[in-house]
């Protein structure tokens, strides 16, 4: 009994130290945020370029393409890319953030002008 009340007590604690999880209404374009920069879908979009991709796959196979959308494996399969672009996107943001802070830098893209 000793020990359930221990182990009970002791995932109590483990819970309550996590502290309070806030949750904000975000702007429904927001795909994620790192460290406060948030990043859109549009921006997103650019990077990974999905849409341009699934355009060239329909111009070369339309078989191929109604497949890989029409299917729950397929859209696994977008999903998957679109994951690994976004991680490689958050480790170039983190990397900048991570540059910035150290070299006490200001990089942010609306301060710069090219001459």
């Amino acid at each position: 009994m000793k020990k359930f009340l221990l182990s009970l007590g002791m995932l109590l604690l483990i819970f309550t130290s996590f502290g309070i999880i806030k949750y904000e209404n975000l702007d429904p374009k927001t795909i994620s945020i790192i460290n406060g920069e948030t990043i859109n879908y549009d921006y997103f979009q650019s990077q990974a370029k999905t849409l341009e991709i699934l355009r060239g796959i329909n111009k070369i196979n339309n078989t191929f393409y109604k497949i890989l959308i029409g299917s729950v494996e397929g859209n696994n399969v977008i999903q998957k890319y679109e994951k690994s672009k976004l991680d490689k996107l958050a480790g170039e943001i983190l990397f900048i953030q991570f540059t910035e802070k150290k070299k006490g830098l200001n990089l942010k893209k609306k301060s710069c002008t090219i001459l």
